[in-house]
């Protein structure tokens, strides 16, 4: 299995057939079994007739001490709080720490 992840790259189409997905770029076309789409917020713009309702989450970076790293092996961490609000914790590169509501 193979996966490709492509940055700032817009996505112009998307097509699936009985022969698989390909997704249309402005650099290319791309074709596979299955895709993924990540795209947050934008995925009503990218796939409207997908029935979807964007959830606002806020979320936090900090800048932390090594014991957060991925050196350390920090794993995401879901957190139940008392006050029944879900926490989530998950390790960055360089030391950073995102934390938010999950």
């Amino acid at each position: 299995m193979v996966a490709l992840s492509l940055f700032n790259c817009k996505v112009t189409d998307i097509r699936h057939g009985d022969d698989g997905v390909t997704v249309v770029t402005e650099e290319g076309e791309y074709h596979g079994n299955k895709l993924l789409v990540s795209a947050g917020t934008w995925v009503t713009k990218l796939l409207p007739d997908l029935p979807v309702k964007s959830v606002r989450k806020i979320f936090a970076w900090h800048q932390a001490d090594g014991r957060y790293s991925e050196n350390n092996k920090f794993r995401r961490l879901p957190q139940k709080h008392r006050t029944a609000i879900n926490i989530m914790a998950s390790r960055r590169e360089d030391n950073e720490l995102k934390l938010g509501q999950a």
